[in-house]
């Protein structure tokens, strides 16, 4: 299973030189305390088992289950 998470943005011209030397800081400067990943974790599992209790014909849940 493969999980994709993708942006998109509205750029003036000219733009993209702004958006790469910002997205290349975050990556290359990023700090991440385990206890943001794991309360992330948990919204997201949240969030998964909110929709198979609401819409029990997703796929997921019919793999899951």
């Amino acid at each position: 299973m493969s999980y994709n998470t993708s942006y998109f943005f509205e750029l003036e011209d000219g733009g993209i030189y702004e958006l790469l030397g910002r997205v290349s800081d975050a990556l290359i400067n990023a700090s991440f305390k385990m206890e943001h990943i794991e309360k992330e974790i948990n919204n997201v599992n949240s969030e998964i088992s909110m929709r198979m209790t609401h819409n029990k014909a997703l796929d997921y849940y019919q793999l899951i289950k």
